[in-house]
């Protein structure tokens, strides 16, 4: 597969939509296939989640959205519970997936359990690591 992944980053309203509006349609124009997505609300690969600016489970809509007036715009990725006493009992879930890639199987691994508010366990002991199913990518600097 080639294509090119652009990712623009920046605080709420330095133009990113903007942006990204701007570069899709040229790229449209010149018969290129786009996907735009904006996580974690917003695109057909959004998921709908509670929450708002005044809750735990923070989210942030555009009313003003005709369409979609109460889509979760901008949530916490990350939310963790930890056992102080016992971090083997620590839970943890994240929005996206193990992965950055959009084209990964594993892009959007968590995203389900991330919008019904469903954690998984966060594992640090060795024994217990080794017992479950893994993969490891090793990296080694170039000689």
């Amino acid at each position: 597969m080639r294509g090119r992944f652009i990712t623009l980053e920046g605080i709420d309203g330095a133009g990113k939509s903007s942006h990204v509006q701007y570069i899709a349609d040229r790229a449209r124009e010149k018969g290129v296939h786009v996907i735009d997505t904006r996580e974690p609300g917003g695109t057909r690969l959004a998921i709908s989640t509670p929450g708002d600016i005044y809750t735990v489970n923070v989210g942030r809509n555009v009313l003003s959205d005709e369409a979609q007036p109460y889509a979760n715009r901008h949530a916490a990725s990350l939310r963790a519970i930890y056992d102080l006493s016992d971090l083997e009992q620590s839970l943890y879930i994240h929005s996206g997936g193990q992965s950055g890639n959009i084209f990964s199987d594993h892009y959007k691994a968590f995203s389900e359990a991330w919008a019904k508010s469903e954690y998984i366990p966060m594992r640090a002991e060795r024994k217990t690591l080794e017992k479950e199913p893994h993969q490891l990518l090793r990296l080694l600097p170039a000689r």
